[in-house]
């Protein structure tokens, strides 16, 4: 592990590598402020920058970055600076980590020390996976901190997420968690 320290972008918060953060919002334009965090990294030259999303959610993602902070995302895009990785719908959460860590892998090769995954998950909303197969997501997403040199924020629209589905999550996984997008280390969910 590194000491090594990575900038969240919506704050003046940093992070260490390896960390899993948990994002938590409540409207949209909260949610638009954790783009951010791939916008400090694509202009970062050995950051690599990805969006772990459903497939479906993809082009919108990306036109909202190319709104909110005014990027030409083609280039980055097709150079493998950036990308935007599937990570399955309902059941599939283990039968996406060998794509993710291909895709993962072909960018330490590419070169890149670095890595800001920002995963932009549907759950708790209608014909989202259940309780189970997003904790098996967030497992995979703490086995990818501490392969890879990554930081990965998971963001979580609050109003579609069950209290229960929220803290089993969080407690079998660990994460830093946002809220009021500030970064934490503590458990803002014990009791």
């Amino acid at each position: 592990m590194t000491d090594e320290l990575v900038p969240l972008g919506w704050s003046d918060d940093v992070l260490p590598l390896h960390t899993h953060v948990c994002f938590y919002y409540s409207d949209p334009e909260t949610m638009k402020r954790s783009l951010a965090f791939l916008e400090v990294g694509l202009d970062e030259p050995g950051d690599f920058c990805a969006f772990l999303a459903d497939e479906r959610r993809h082009a919108s993602l990306l036109g909202l970055l190319r709104q909110e902070h005014g990027r030409d995302l083609g280039t980055l895009l097709e150079t493998g600076k950036l990308a935007a990785i599937e990570i399955g719908g309902a059941g599939a959460a283990h039968e996406a980590q060998a794509p993710v860590d291909a895709r993962l892998d072909r960018a330490l090769s590419d070169g890149y020390g670095r890595m800001r995954l920002l995963a932009v998950l549907s759950w708790g909303q209608s014909g989202r996976p259940e309780t189970r197969t997003l904790k098996r997501f967030e497992a995979a997403v703490s086995r990818i901190v501490a392969r890879y040199p990554a930081v990965v924020v998971c963001s979580y629209a609050v109003p579609h997420l069950a209290g229960e589905m929220l803290r089993e999550c969080h407690l079998d996984n660990r994460p830093a968690v946002v809220r009021e997008e500030r970064a934490s280390m503590d458990d803002p969910l014990s009791v």
